[in-house]
């Protein structure tokens, strides 16, 4: 007959208390947190937004150093793209079918150009002077590029080939070669507002993304500041139970190194913001997802071993007071590695022995592990007695079928089947609250 016995419990009432209880958040701290980490991205957004607008005018301003023909045409596009793109605003939410739908209408803008073209086509003026006018307007493109966009940004080395093809242009125009100067201050024209639109796009992308990024690092920060503050609630016909989720502990450190980590890269992006590319602020946008998507694992993770532990020590309560009734009582109690814990080693398995109420000296020491599985030890005062070990399981046996605790009968714990007596060391305690390696499995 064997010294050691264990058996896995049935977890009816744990999966019941995991089931009732939900995450009530501090509502007003968290409103609170959000307003404060949100407060940063909004004022960064406001400057992006103000950036725009200040290359609205400059281009506005533009568009009236273009020659009569060319301004008008030039206008008429720019409301029309303006209508569009506000509806664009209006109509979608997702950020990546906007972004579509403003390519679209930018895209408008090379056969709107061609328009253009075909309008002076058909106005008689002399070579020189139409030469003139095409390379004026094309120059007072590439210079609104040169002092208002981002062009090392977000079209390296255009600029320099705008500026080489002018000065082509330049030479053309002085040799008399008008025809040639014509076209290709034509092309230049084109290519000039074609890469003011293509930085254009490339700057509300990217404004748009940094948005995004920003926003999604405030609002997970203040997620996790909320989860500190969180608490369980258990409803019931009782009533209500309430106490705190204690997110930080439960999770063994997983919770706090999340926070870390989504601190770090928020403090990235707000350092180095304007160096990031497209492709690093969506990645950025994708790993707030999946820290929140960690999050949620993180505290149903907290959640199960915080509500096992309360099963555990409920269990033992239970088993403790049914056994009063075969004359045995609580001699003393520990959690593994409660010296080394900041809670006491709530996280960890429960221990406790049990003591015949005759006095004989006859002991069971009970070893509830995080596993739900229970352990039994026994400890005859009379080391020749092999009749105690047979004996306790058979009454432990009965206790867990009327309490209903456990899935089956106790089996012998390997390596132990020809012992009639259990580990010597788990009857001391002190070594259990002092154990560093805290995860001993019944």
């Amino acid at each position: 007959m064997s010294g050691a016995k264990r058996t896995d419990l049935l977890t009816s009432e744990y999966q019941r208390l995991m089931n009732a209880a939900s995450l009530a958040e501090n509502a007003a701290g968290h409103e609170a947190a959000i307003r404060r980490e949100l407060a940063s991205a909004e004022a960064s957004i406001r400057e992006q937004q103000q950036a725009s607008a200040r290359r609205e005018r400059e281009f506005d301003k533009t568009i009236n150093q273009l020659s009569e023909d060319l301004r008008n045409s030039a206008r008429e596009f720019q409301q029309r793209l303006t209508q569009q793109q506000e509806a664009f605003s209006r109509e979608t939410r997702r950020l990546d079918e906007r972004l579509d739908q403003q390519a679209q209408a930018h895209r408008l803008l090379a056969e709107f150009t061609q328009e253009c073209v075909a309008r002076l086509d058909a106005k008689e003026k002399s070579a020189r002077e139409y030469a003139g006018q095409w390379l004026r307007d094309a120059e007072t493109i590439v210079a609104y590029i040169r002092e208002h966009q981002q062009h090392g940004k977000f079209a390296p080395g255009k600029l320099a080939e705008l500026e080489q093809d002018a000065a082509t242009i330049h030479e053309n125009v002085k040799r008399e070669h008008f025809e040639a100067a014509i076209s290709s201050a034509q092309t230049l024209y084109r290519r000039a507002m074609t890469v003011r639109v293509e930085i254009a796009l490339a700057q509300a992308e990217w404004d748009a993304w940094l948005a995004e990024a920003e926003k999604g690092a405030a609002t997970l920060l203040a997620d996790l500041d909320a989860q500190k503050l969180a608490r369980w609630v258990i409803k019931s016909e009782d009533g209500e139970q309430e106490f705190d989720a204690e997110i930080e502990y439960w999770s063994e450190g997983q919770f706090t190194a999340l926070c870390q980590s989504v601190k770090t890269r928020a403090e990235d992006l707000r350092r180095n913001a304007a160096t990031k590319t497209v492709d690093e602020l969506k990645q950025a946008v994708s790993g707030y997802g999946e820290a929140r998507a960690a999050l949620e694992k993180i505290i149903e993770e907290a959640k199960a071993r915080q509500f096992s532990s309360i099963f555990r020590f409920n269990f033992a309560e239970t088993l403790a007071e049914s056994l009063e009734k075969d004359g045995w009582v609580v001699a003393e109690t520990a959690w593994e590695g409660a010296d080394q814990d900041a809670k006491g080693g709530l996280v960890n398995g429960y221990h406790m022995k049990l003591q015949d109420v005759s006095g004989n000296g006859d002991e069971t020491v009970t070893i509830i592990a995080p596993d739900n599985t229970v352990r039994f030890d026994y400890f005859a005062q009379d080391n020749n007695n092999t009749r105690f070990a047979a004996n306790q399981t058979r009454k432990l046996n009965e206790r867990l079928h009327e309490l209903g605790l456990a899935e089956g009968e106790l089996r012998c714990v390997p390596g132990h089947e020809r012992t009639h007596r259990g580990e010597e060391q788990k009857r001391d305690f002190a070594a259990v609250r002092a154990r560093k390696d805290k995860r001993e499995k019944a």
